[in-house]
């Protein structure tokens, strides 16, 4: 399997029990793209973004807790010490503005 396949089903291998939703991540230049899980398009759509300069950063798993959900923020395993912290910071600020979206649609972002 190539990189972007085992992302792809790691993406997809991890909906499962009290996660319902996965999101990988990629940085861009001046913006940032997702790709959700169970996509039929994943691997295709993650190869042309990083052909594009996408810079896959982690993913981040929306969890079922008590009638409600969290949002937890994954770093890919290549980023360590200080970039890792980075990286999980803006993944977590980037699961808010996620949140905003699935509650009050585009007007959320």
């Amino acid at each position: 399997m190539s990189r972007t396949e085992d992302l792809i089903n790691d993406l997809d291998s991890s909906v499962l029990g009290p996660v319902f939703s996965n999101v990988l991540v990629l940085a861009f230049k001046n913006e940032y793209k997702a790709i959700y899980h169970h996509d039929p398009e994943g691997v295709k759509k993650l190869n042309s973004m990083i052909r594009e300069g996408g810079l896959p950063l982690g993913f981040i798993k929306a969890v079922e807790i008590k009638g409600g959900w969290k949002f937890l923020s994954q770093p890919l395993p290549e980023f360590r010490g200080n970039e890792r912290m980075e990286v999980r910071k803006f993944l977590e600020e980037y699961s808010i503005m996620l949140n905003k979206k699935l509650l009050f649609g585009d007007k959320g972002t």
